[in-house]
């Protein structure tokens, strides 16, 4: 199964299989007649400048920090989360908090997305909770959605010689926006018979290249190497496995393709 869910909406109980180390995180209190959670007070009586502004008692509330059930994706893999929000304030960020072994002692990545990063990358992991922090009155709503489905894009003919980058590190020109490459399968078709530059060796020259990926981040790139261990280049297909997209915006985490 390649999407995983959980919802924060919205109980003053938490039953999940206990994991180690796994920190529930609540700042917030419980409106049991709403199902919603309200922001903590924290205004004093000193705060008031007469009576007649009692009816903004609460003006001063402490942020709502909450936290989604534990989500365990069932291997370690590359993977995007959704966050679908409802509130009355101002979102703060997302805090999304993945383990490979659950344990969440020390061993745990923490990624902060804050509102209005149109390019959160892609997560690694198993195990995965998303804390949401606002600046608000209430949070009517969170419901967290994992997903690992790919989209596949192919590029074909392509001259190595025409890409950026140098033969060492040739730029792979991919328009679509991802979050992640999670495989990219290059084929050389043709190529020029190269003289080997070698010392020694009974074949003078070769046509053989062999692909290597350099790097699979946001740029992406990859070269062709010959028997000699000279990058050159050539003409190849690439299938490139990616995940899609991910943004902040409105206090809620799109994924996008």
């Amino acid at each position: 199964m390649p999407t995983q869910s959980a919802s924060a909406a919205l109980t003053s109980t938490f039953t999940a299989e206990v994991i180690t180390g796994f920190i529930f995180y609540q700042t917030g209190l419980l409106d049991e007649n709403s199902g919603t959670i309200k922001a903590l007070g924290r205004s004093r009586w000193g705060d008031l400048t007469s009576w007649g502004n009692y009816k903004d008692w609460i003006a001063r509330r402490d942020p709502i920090k909450w936290t989604a059930p534990l989500i365990d994706l069932g291997a370690i893999k590359y993977f995007t989360v959704s966050v679908e929000t409802e509130f009355t304030g101002t979102p703060n960020y997302f805090d999304i908090t993945v383990s490979d072994t659950g344990e969440f002692a020390g061993e745990e990545t923490i990624y902060r997305a804050v509102e209005g990063n149109l390019n959160v990358p892609a997560f690694y992991g198993r195990y995965v909770y998303v804390t949401f922090v606002i600046t608000g009155s209430e949070l009517a709503r969170m419901s967290v959605t994992t997903n690992t489905d790919t989209n596949t894009i192919n590029l074909t003919n392509i001259n190595t010689s025409t890409l950026g980058g140098s033969a060492s590190a040739r730029i792979l020109p991919i328009s679509s926006p991802f979050s992640q490459i999670v495989s990219m399968d290059i084929r050389v078709i043709a190529t020029t018979a190269y003289n080997m530059d070698v010392y020694v060796t009974d074949t003078p020259s070769s046509t053989a290249l062999v692909p290597v990926v350099v790097s699979k981040s946001n740029t992406p790139t990859f070269r062709l190497v010959g028997l000699d261990n000279q990058a050159r280049n050539g003409i190849v297909d690439v299938a490139v496995e990616l995940l899609p997209r991910q943004v902040v915006v409105n206090g809620n985490m799109v994924v996008i393709g």
